[in-house]
Parts: C-alpha cells; sequence; structure tokens
C-alpha cells in the first residue's frame, strides 16, 4: 500500500543541513550512517529513499533503505538486492544506458525525474520488474544525487528519494535543499571512511 502523508521538506531550513550532520557525525561507523542517513529523509524530503555505491567499475551495492511504510521498506530493500546481483554482471559500458543510479553513477550530476506515464517507471528502474515495483508504490517524482563518499573526490554512491502521488512533486528548491543534504552526507561518509581505514591500518 502507498503511505498517506504529505512531505514537510522545508528548502531553506538550515537546522535540518545541521540535524544531519550532527546525526552522522554520532554514527559508529559508515554502515551505520547509511542507514541514519536514508531514515532521516523520510518522510521530511520523500516517501522512500535508497543509497547505493559503486564497489568496483562492474559491481554496484544497495547500502541503506527506508521507507515511510516498513512492509514497502522490506520489499523495497529485497527487490533492489534482487536486481543489483543481475546488475552486477553487466559489463561496466552497459551500466551507462541502464537505470537512473547507473546513469547518475557514470554521469556525476543530479538527476529529477516526474513520473507521468505508466512506463516512465520502467524507464527509471531500468528493468520491468522494478518499475512495477515503483508504480505498485504510486512513485511519481524521484531525484537521484551524486554522492562522493571517498577522498579521491569521484562520485561513488547515489542517493534516490522518491514521492508519491499524496505529495507535491519535486522542484527546483527540494532539489536544491536534498544536494545540500547530500553534500554533509559525503563529508560525514569521508570522514567515517577515513577513521575506519586508518582503524585498518593498525
Amino acid at each position: 500500500r502507498t503511505c498517506q502523508h504529505q512531505m514537510t521538506v522545508t528548502p531553506t531550513s538550515a537546522d535540518e543541513v545541521a540535524a544531519l550532520a550532527e546525526l552522522l557525525e554520532g554514527a559508529r561507523d559508515r554502515r551505520a550512517a547509511c542507514s541514519a542517513l536514508v531514515r532521516a529523509l523520510v518522510p521530511s524530503v520523500g516517501s522512500w529513499c535508497t543509497l547505493h555505491a559503486r564497489e568496483d567499475p562492474r559491481r554496484v551495492v544497495l547500502l541503506a533503505a527506508a521507507h515511510a511504510d516498513a512492509g514497502a521498506a522490506r520489499r523495497l530493500r529485497d527487490e533492489e538486492r534482487r536486481r543489483l546481483r543481475d546488475l552486477a554482471e553487466l559489463p561496466a559500458g552497459d551500466l551507462e544506458a541502464g537505470c537512473l543510479v547507473a546513469r547518475v553513477l557514470r554521469g556525476g550530476a543530479p538527476r529529477r525525474v516526474a513520473v507521468r506515464e505508466a512506463g516512465d517507471c520502467v524507464a527509471v528502474a531500468g528493468d520491468v520488474e522494478r518499475g512495477a515495483m515503483l508504480e505498485a508504490m504510486g512513485t511519481t517524482s524521484l531525484l537521484a544525487l551524486p554522492l562522493r563518499t571517498r577522498d579521491d573526490g569521484g562520485v561513488d554512491a547515489v542517493l534516490t528519494v522518491g514521492r508519491v502521488r499524496e505529495a507535491a512533486p519535486f522542484d527546483d528548491a527540494d532539489e536544491a535543499h536534498a544536494l545540500r543534504l547530500a553534500r554533509v552526507a559525503g563529508v560525514a561518509l569521508r570522514a567515517l571512511a577515513r577513521v575506519e581505514a586508518a582503524q585498518q591500518a593498525h
């Protein structure tokens, strides 16, 4: 079922940015920070949120997922993991024409998508099954945001936020606000990566 709620995003809110920074800085490790990140964006920014990362040129993994409906969150995680097992088998060049996450990983720029027709979710998802899942959740608008979680500065993760029928589509202000949150998340995840690398070196 789709969730019945309204978005409460305040695009100019410095408080939300500061709160996210504090939340992520307090995480015990990168895994906990990733889970905290997607939960923090639901429902204030979107109805659901996923975080994907590229482990190497041929492998993309789902790090965390959240949904305002707990049952939908489980289905989202299960379906993403199933689909990403297939995605991991694709040559890197094929990812460029694949799903929204793959396109952001390849291009490094944010993407905002409005779902207006039945086939739009399939085009976003890159396959029929996940497109059907997005449609079943009532997804009408998506933001896919590039994250830089490593010190080399390259885009190696994508934060995707979706809204459903009960919420207004993402606009320019929403995108600008979400990008600020993504930058904060990238800073925090890079710091945690450095800590974990130092721990592994000893």
